[in-house]
């Protein structure tokens, strides 16, 4: 049960309550500066009011990239399934609407990539599987609340986007006949990493400047910090989870993936909250984003575990001590030292959790389709399957504990902060493509920071702090307690400016007005 009593009671006699929701036309602020920056929602927002260019417009330069990222070589598999003439439609009721200036909500002609996990009409849902067993999507009944909501509002969806498949993985190394590897725009050497691998690398590629995920051991924040933008992974049922295939229900958390800080915090204000199709967040506070526009730090205590914090490749600890650095010395926040117990307990009971959770939803495809397994899901599913019940209870009672020590810490410290993922993505070879990838040495250290969060629930974002010398980015985790959105917003908000963003290997600028709109 998540920390929560405290904060409704306060709710309740806060008289100043109704001014806490969140208006996302207020938070629109477009790019003013010389130098590369992706394509915001505010950009899209400017460029339709002011004529720029329209809905339909944006649609066919994203329609024409799709198909270079394809004809590249290697290929770049970001979007697996798009429909033109569904997109062109989409994009000319929302270029009617903003002409005859009546825009539905601040998404509308925003284009939005979804995750081949999330039920949209029209399209399979095959979790990253080679099958076409899996049925199309018919109804916008059967859609979820996060793509209910951004349809209602107006959002261009330009199709289902890679991932690794079943989820069960965070490379996005998918040898699947569908899907293939997805590339990472800024080093195409490398995969996008997973299991949110086209949504990352769509919104990298500027494709779209959202796209929908879910994490469940870090699927969000990996792939966001790896591909140098911003992952949510909002507090557990703060987000509804109607609408996908969720195999691993008490660790799954679904949300999405953003061009910055900005258009991640838009992207919650229109979100987040209850949903009366998922009881599990019925009751919970009012989303807020309080002081998001402080960048003055001086009333915020960042924590860190510094034996914690340094457990990864030297690089990427280098690169995070210098954001923490900022945030310190430009930001103003207090640094205090911690020690978060039982972190190696925490990622077993993660461990045992997620994947007797997968292997139990997933037992019916594997018994029907285990020799169409990718190796690594093959194996993953067996170890899922091999643990018993009283470990699983064992891992719930160890959940227990982890939770009890974070709200400790966080009585203490409003924020903690440490490297998004422990190591970079392998350089890709041909096994790697034809197989998929099994070093679960290495795959432990890339998701040391992550599976935490989704053990207790309580959120975190992934926000770019630089590059690596292989010009891969690195991403630094920032995390609060359970529903305190507001406080891991406002210090990745602070924290943005300290990363000047490069421009990826591959990129397309779909609002541009010239006819050369993308990166050879």
């Amino acid at each position: 049960i998540l920390p929560v009593e405290k904060i409704l009671k306060e709710e309740i006699e806060n008289e100043k309550t109704k001014g806490r929701i969140i208006d996302c036309w207020k938070l629109l602020k477009p790019s003013s500066s010389n130098e590369f920056a992706f394509n915001t929602i505010s950009d899209y927002i400017e460029a339709y009011r002011n004529g720029v260019t329209t809905p339909t417009d944006v649609a066919h330069k994203i329609i024409d990239a799709i198909v270079d990222s394809e004809s590249r070589s290697p290929k770049m598999r970001i979007i697996i399934e798009y429909h033109t003439s569904n997109i062109l439609s989409q994009a000319e009721d929302s270029t009617k609407r903003w002409k005859n200036n009546i825009p539905l909500s601040v998404f509308d002609g925003i284009p939005v990539a979804v995750k081949d996990e999330m039920y949209l009409a029209g399209y399979p849902c095959r979790s990253g599987m080679p099958l076409q067993e899996f049925s199309v999507v018919k109804s916008l009944q059967d859609e979820g609340w996060m793509v209910s909501k951004l349809r209602e509002g107006g959002a261009i969806f330009i199709g289902m986007a890679n991932m690794h498949q079943l989820g069960i993985g965070t490379t996005g190394i998918n040898p699947s006949v569908y899907h293939g590897t997805c590339r990472n725009p800024y080093n195409v050497n490398h995969s996008a990493s997973g299991s949110s691998s086209g949504p990352a690398a769509a919104v990298a590629a500027g494709l779209c400047p959202i796209a929908l995920g879910a994490d469940g051991g870090g699927s969000i924040r990996i792939p966001a910090g790896t591909n140098g933008i911003v992952g949510l992974k909002a507090t557990f049922s703060r987000i509804s989870g109607t609408g996908f295939r969720k195999v691993c229900s008490t660790v799954a958390h679904p949300g999405f993936v953003c061009s910055t800080v900005r258009d991640s915090a838009i992207a919650y204000g229109f979100l987040a909250g209850p949903d009366c199709q998922d009881p599990i967040g019925l009751v919970q506070p009012l989303p807020n984003l309080l002081n998001f526009e402080i960048k003055d730090l001086y009333d915020i205590k960042i924590g860190v575990d510094w034996t914690y914090f340094n457990h990864c490749n030297p690089e990427i600890a280098t690169h995070c001590k210098q954001a923490v650095d900022y945030l310190v010395n430009r930001c103003n926040a207090k640094l205090v030292e911690i020690s978060i117990p039982e972190l190696y307990e925490a990622v077993r009971a993660h461990c045992i959790s997620i994947l007797t959770e997968m292997a139990t939803n997933c037992k019916e495809i594997y018994n029907k389709y285990h020799d169409k397994l990718n190796t690594d899901s093959e194996i993953n599913l067996q170890i899922g399957g091999s643990f018993t019940a009283i470990e699983y209870f064992e891992a719930q009672k160890q959940r227990t504990r982890c939770m009890n020590i974070l709200q400790r810490l966080f009585s203490s410290v409003d924020c903690i902060v440490n490297p998004t993922f422990g190591d970079f993505m392998p350089k890709l070879n041909e096994d790697m493509l034809k197989h998929g990838y099994t070093n679960l040495v290495h795959l432990s250290n890339v998701t040391r920071f992550a599976s935490l969060g989704n053990l207790t629930g309580h959120p975190s974002v992934s926000i770019p702090i630089g590059y690596s010398i292989n010009h891969l980015p690195i991403g630094l985790m920032v995390q609060a307690s359970w529903w305190r959105e507001d406080l891991v917003y406002r210090v990745s908000h602070a924290l943005e400016g300290y990363c000047k963003i490069r421009k990826p290997e591959v990129y397309y600028d779909v609002l541009a007005v010239h006819p050369s709109h993308h990166t050879k």
